[in-house]
């Protein structure tokens, strides 16, 4: 699913992907750990309050932050990325 997903993605997107391949864009995004931790539970957190979550898809999940804070909080979670070394980092995160 998520393979197709991401060739969907590549074939219609209207905008270029810098980040797939190479890593660009995603510098500082490991140094971030701690702000997009904090910044993924305060979003699984409203969407909880929110009520009837329980599930939560993330297209353009990164390093997997927010889908960590969610998968913490009992929520069934996927996530994908179009950048392979952020899909890797997630896996190794978590």
């Amino acid at each position: 699913m998520c393979a197709s997903a991401v060739a969907w993605l590549r074939k219609t997107a209207t905008k270029p992907f810098p980040c797939i391949g190479d890593g660009s864009g995603y510098d500082d995004y490991a140094e971030q750990r701690a702000y997009r931790e904090t910044k993924g539970e305060r979003l699984v957190a409203r969407l909880l309050e929110a009520g009837k979550a329980r599930s939560l898809l993330e297209v353009g999940s990164g390093y997997g932050f927010t889908l960590q804070a969610a998968r913490v909080r009992g929520l069934e979670v996927a996530g994908i990325d179009l950048n392979p070394d952020a899909v890797r980092a997630a896996r190794e995160l978590y």
